[in-house]
């Protein structure tokens, strides 16, 4: 949709631009935040251009610029002769080639912690562009305290440029009804379905162990997935105790989050872990594990399973989940908690501190 927005005095330029792809069609994590930003900056009336491929409309009150051609081409023909600064949420080809006027988002860095659990194209572009963003970018957001340990153990000049910005749950409208096949009680897993958030041993731990009458539901588009998780997948989805449902939507997911009784998230790796903050902010008892960021952003108000111990993780993980599912006091206590953890986090105060951050990057161009 496009509307003015100004930033000052009537006719004042626009001063920031940002990379809006990730805005277009199905939203994930990264378009999440973006959206949740955006949104905000455009209420409060800020100078923000949204630039996205031509025929992409977006449900957002914000100015919106259509770019044809090669998207990266025209966004930095666009950025330089606008003399503005550029937010990237994620790709790192423009702000490696505008230098300080850009800024990067770096929500992660599991294709250099974690390689074979990522798409070779995704490996080659960390490797060969994370390191020339980060030293020609004039500002690095990352969510975590965890997030910015990893990039700056790798990538030590760019400490001084890199600023932690939590994010918070999502805005989501009113539930929905629940999808068909689906009853509680059950555990819900709502993230895309990729080896490092271990979807197929979560569906073994839970078939092995879960008692009569429960389900776990997986909410979420499949990503790249080795052959052996999807025969996994396969082989128990045949059953009405494992309900696949695919990428949902956002009313879908407020009903699928107001029903569970536990929230599943048996990551490996992350750089905030938004799923977790997502199911204590709509008070379900959430089992993660221990990374970094989940322990940073769960604090005490999760029950976190260990990523390496004597067991198999598997083992671990069916453990926890029997525990979870049989015990409806501690349930019950670690909702109270994590709706109190989730409250601490706010995507106002993110959009106040990012944007806060983005005009400071304008003010230095000459």
């Amino acid at each position: 949709m496009h509307v003015a927005a100004t930033d000052g005095p009537k006719g004042t330029a626009r001063r920031v631009a940002v990379d809006g792809r990730h805005l277009c069609g199905q939203r994930t994590g990264i378009g999440v935040w973006l959206g949740e930003l955006v949104s905000r900056w455009a209420a409060a009336g800020h100078a923000v251009s949204v630039l996205v491929p031509d025929g992409c409309e977006l449900p957002l009150q914000v100015h919106t610029v259509p770019l044809r051609g090669p998207f990266h081409l025209s966004a930095l023909r666009w950025a330089r002769r606008e003399r503005c600064a550029y937010l990237s949420p994620d790709s790192l080809i423009v702000p490696s080639l505008l230098g300080r006027s850009a800024a990067v988002a770096v929500h992660d860095l599991v294709p250099l912690e974690l390689p074979d659990l990522q798409h070779l194209r995704a490996r080659l572009a960390y490797r060969f562009l994370l390191g020339a963003a980060t030293r020609r970018c004039g500002l690095i957001i990352v969510p975590s305290d965890a997030t910015r340990r990893d990039l700056t153990r790798r990538f030590a000049d760019a400490s001084a440029r890199t600023h932690v910005v939590p994010e918070a749950a999502r805005t989501l409208p009113p539930a929905g009804p629940l999808p068909e096949g689906v009853r509680p009680p059950f555990v819900l897993f709502a993230a895309t379905l990729e080896p490092r958030k271990r979807p197929a041993e979560l569906v073994r731990a839970f078939a092995r162990g879960a008692p009569e009458g429960w389900q776990l539901v997986l909410a979420g588009k499949r990503g790249w997935l080795p052959r052996e998780d999807v025969s996994t997948l396969e082989h128990f989805r045949s059953s009405d105790r494992v309900v696949e449902l695919g990428y949902v939507s956002d009313a879908t997911l407020a009903a699928l989050l107001v029903n569970a009784s536990i929230l599943a998230y048996p990551t490996a790796y992350e750089g905030f872990g938004l799923p977790v903050l997502e199911g204590m902010a709509a008070g379900v008892a959430v089992l993660a594990t221990t990374t970094p960021a989940v322990r940073e952003v769960a604090g005490e108000a999760a029950m976190l399973v260990e990523l390496d111990g004597n067991e198999s993780f598997e083992d671990r993980l069916g453990v926890a989940l029997r525990r979870l599912m049989s015990d409806a006091e501690l349930r019950a206590d670690l909702a109270a908690a994590g709706r109190m953890r989730a409250a601490q986090f706010s995507w106002d105060t993110a959009a106040a501190a990012v944007w806060a951050l983005l005009i400071g990057l304008a003010g230095t161009r000459p």
